[in-house]
């Protein structure tokens, strides 16, 4: 059994660049934002009882409507990336300053760092509450994004692959077909912290799919060979990853020498 903290099964410790912590066993990396979603309530299995919008069109609110509702997200949701959420909301805005404020309005909310474009902030908010979309999920895998990893498992040529809790306490084998749309959201009452996945791990022919608390995306090491056998963006959006991206890939790269006044 690869032990917890090894690099196979974990994302970096301390900040630590990625490509320097996956050095010698992911040689690609990719960073895989989790997208914008919306919902409309005739999609199957959308609880009668839910918030809609004044149109009546689109689910309005999550926080009602349980396992469910949740089950309905990964099984119908739209979804919308980040390149094309700045398109349409932002378009003169540039694209990291539009991924920023996402992420951390995703995370914490409006935010008063003096790195953020606050104004660009609200345009973001206000648009999606206009459009019924909501704003991308944060920490683990969300439901929505599920299906995808599925297709992305099965261009790995797998069946079966190893999940883990946010701090590998807990691992569980589990058939790729339970990513599928029609099957329900991936949930572990024994997870610590959380019953969500926060990583996906495939022994052979090698890869890795992390997720950690405060963050909007999943981030992905790939072998050679796996990388031979997929690409990553056939199946997320996709940002590059240069030497120095850490797993907060957004934060200016010298954050945590110097944090941004709040």
């Amino acid at each position: 059994m690869i032990a917890k903290g090894d690099p196979r099964v974990s994302l970096p410790p301390d900040h630590r660049p990625l490509r320097e912590w996956w050095r010698g066993t992911y040689p690609h990396v990719f960073i895989a934002p989790h997208p914008f979603t919306r919902l409309r309530v005739d999609a199957p299995g959308v609880p009668p009882e839910v918030p809609r919008d004044p149109s009546g069109r689109f689910v309005s609110d999550r926080r009602e409507g349980g396992w469910e509702l949740e089950n309905a997200f990964k099984n119908g949701a739209e979804v919308m990336s980040w390149r094309d959420a700045r398109r349409t909301i932002a378009p003169a805005s540039e694209l990291r300053a539009f991924a920023r404020a996402t992420w951390l309005l995703s995370c914490y909310g409006f935010s008063q760092r003096n790195d953020v474009d606050r104004k660009l902030q609200h345009v973001i908010h206000e648009w999606c509450v206009a459009n019924e979309w909501f704003l991308p999920d944060d920490d683990s895998l969300p439901p929505a994004l599920e299906p995808a990893v599925g297709t992305f498992l099965r261009a790995l040529g797998v069946e079966t692959v190893t999940i883990r809790d946010e701090f590998d306490d807990h691992r569980r084998d589990v058939a790729v077909t339970a990513f599928d749309k029609g099957q329900p959201v991936l949930s572990f009452p024994e997870f610590r912290t959380r019953p969500f996945v926060y990583g996906v791990f495939v022994m052979v022919p090698g890869a890795f799919l992390g997720w950690e608390f405060d963050g909007a995306e999943a981030i992905i090491g790939l072998t050679d060979e796996a990388r031979e056998r997929v690409d990553p963006g056939d199946h997320f959006e996709c940002f590059p990853v240069d030497e120095a991206a850490r797993s907060d890939w957004l934060n200016p790269p010298d954050f945590w020498a110097k944090p941004p006044s709040r």
